[in-house]
């Protein structure tokens, strides 16, 4: 519905998000990865519209002010009560989504499973935060999109992940290089 055209490296990232289990998307502030993300959630809404079964997917960011960003943008996100930053998701959330499925509580506000867990600002999480985060991936066998710049803030705790697994080589990642956001000035 809005008026942009996506490049082919968008479009590749899309595609990886859609088909990886680990989609690692990373480039400059303006090259579209929000905008991505939306398309992405898009994507599942309808598919899972088709099949007749709800995507749970479930929006992060290490700050408020990423997540807010992020949510801001992303308007077509169905489940907003499994969104959040990711010390609220990781160390909230997602113990409590998982006390009502291990005991058999279907009455409750949350999903029985999250299918897809997108983390926008990957390179300010730390290598503790990012276990955590891959814990509940292989709890929920759920798919993850990680989305950042290894240019801007790197975490302040221990460890750069993010850094790291683009850098290993071992995982798909798309990088972005054209900006978008603007038409002239200094960051272009």
């Amino acid at each position: 519905d809005k008026p942009f055209k996506l490049n082919e490296e968008q479009i590749s990232a899309i595609k990886h998000a859609i088909v990886d289990k680990l989609c690692i998307i990373t480039g400059p502030p303006g090259t579209g990865k929000s905008t991505i993300t939306e398309a992405i959630i898009e994507w599942f809404n309808m598919t899972s519209k088709k099949k007749e079964y709800e995507c749970n997917i479930s929006l992060m960011a290490p700050t408020g002010k990423a997540f807010k960003g992020l949510n801001d943008k992303c308007k077509n996100i169905k489940r907003n009560d499994i969104c959040g930053t990711l010390h609220k998701c990781l160390l909230n959330t997602f113990p409590k989504l998982q006390y009502d499925v291990d005991n058999n509580i279907i009455d409750t506000k949350y999903p029985q499973n999250i299918d897809i867990i997108v983390v926008d600002e990957t390179s300010m999480v730390d290598i503790f935060m990012f276990k955590k985060l891959l814990y509940w991936c292989n709890y929920f066998k759920c798919k993850l999109i990680l989305c950042g710049d290894i240019k801007q803030l790197p975490p302040v705790g221990k460890g750069r992940p993010f850094e790291c697994i683009i850098h290993s080589g071992l995982f798909n990642t798309v990088y972005l290089i054209d900006i978008k956001r603007q038409d002239a000035g200094k960051l272009k």
